[in-house]
């Protein structure tokens, strides 16, 4: 089972960092195969929405920059897990730019209904499971629960079969963010 964590943190060395070099650890100790990118690190152009990894070029981007080892390393993972600072209870510029350019090669043209909503079918045929740890400064219901939302609705889209989210904050400590991507592999674990 291949894993495959982006850390969208565009800062060096806080808890998000912490939290992806931990949940790797943990995730390997599991028996998956993780792989890690550190999206600050990488040349991620924004997706110009031309679609021509739909029409010309089917399942790769036009763009030749380091998104497409991005799209490359998510159609063969089993499990992705996003670590993004929560910015208005959605994903951080960073992060949101690189998933858009990763993504959008993985569905095909097309359309069809699943759980009762209009999608994309996927370009490989089956789903990838996503699990989620959005960064706050401290507990905030409301853009905690956006997020969730958010969440979801990206595993809807994806045919996720397994979808998790938590988060950790600014006023944790080490053990506490351990704990908490310790759950999160050990969740994976369990639907292997």
């Amino acid at each position: 089972m291949k894993a495959l964590i982006l850390n969208g943190n565009p800062e060096s060395q806080d808890h998000l960092d912490k939290a992806a070099d931990l949940l790797a650890k943990e995730l390997k100790n599991r028996g998956w195969a993780a792989q890690s990118f550190l999206l600050r690190d990488l040349d991620v152009t924004a997706c110009r929405g031309c679609f021509k990894c739909w029409a010309e070029t089917p399942g790769i981007c036009h763009m030749d920059d380091d998104g497409r080892a991005l799209t490359s390393a998510l159609a063969q993972s089993d499990l992705m897990v996003f670590l993004t600072p929560v910015s208005f209870g959605g994903y951080g510029s960073l992060f949101k730019t690189a998933v858009e350019r990763a993504v959008l090669p993985l569905l095909l043209p097309f359309m069809t209904v699943r759980e009762k909503e209009t999608h994309h079918p996927l370009r490989y045929g089956r789903g990838i499971s996503l699990f989620a740890v959005g960064e706050l400064p401290a507990r905030d219901f409301k853009s905690e629960e956006i997020f969730q939302n958010i969440v979801a609705a990206n595993a809807r889209n994806l045919d996720s079969p397994d979808r998790s989210c938590t988060f950790i904050y600014d006023d944790m400590s080490d053990d506490e963010i351990h704990g908490r991507m310790c759950l999160l592999a050990a969740e994976a674990g369990a639907k292997k």
